[in-house]
């Protein structure tokens, strides 16, 4: 028998050197006893449970949560005045300008948006939703609604109560990245 070989484990028996024990989370941390205590596993696992409501909702229209949340996204700054550039979609959606940037240019294709630079400063892309765009939008806003009462739904008469608190950490999560 080689020297550097493991010795197979025994029926019943590890070798002590070997032997790994699980962490006691009961003794590491006097607050989580389990993942459930832990609101930021909680709002994790929402989180990606929600995106798959949603894409599933999404699934005959081509368009994942991503796609429709930036379509969307440049649909309302456009509504309430703000010329829409990919820099400033990002900065809306809190998220990494190169991924939206990789999403527009996907929404290009699907010749849902179109880009264009700005005139005044040709490092900024400008983005118009086109007539087919609005058409999709008009027809995905439905599905995201009904998806959205669907998975809410539990919450019943909290449903306020919890968006208050989603605010709350959503305004408060802004401000740390302004700082």
């Amino acid at each position: 028998m080689r020297e550097d070989r493991k010795p197979e484990a025994r029926s019943g028996t590890q070798n002590s050197r070997q032997a790994r024990h699980p962490i006691d989370w009961t003794r590491v941390s006097a607050r989580f006893k389990q993942p459930e205590d832990n609101d930021g596993y909680l709002f994790w696992q929402l989180a990606h449970g929600w995106m798959r409501s949603l894409n599933r909702a999404l699934l005959t229209t081509e368009l994942t949560h991503l796609q429709f949340s930036v379509l969307g996204s440049a649909a309302w700054l456009a509504q309430v005045g703000c010329t829409p550039s990919q820099a400033r979609i990002a900065e809306f959606c809190v998220m990494d300008a190169m991924l939206i940037s990789k999403t527009i240019r996907m929404l290009e294709r699907k010749k849902l948006v179109q880009r264009q630079g700005d005139p005044r400063d040709s490092r900024i892309k400008l983005v118009s939703i086109t007539r087919k765009g609005e058409q999709m939008l008009l027809r995905v806003i439905p599905l995201v609604e009904r998806a959205y009462a669907d998975f809410f739904a539990p919450l019943g008469e909290l449903e306020p109560v919890v968006h208050e608190a989603l605010l709350t950490l959503f305004h408060s999560m802004k401000r740390d990245l302004r700082d």
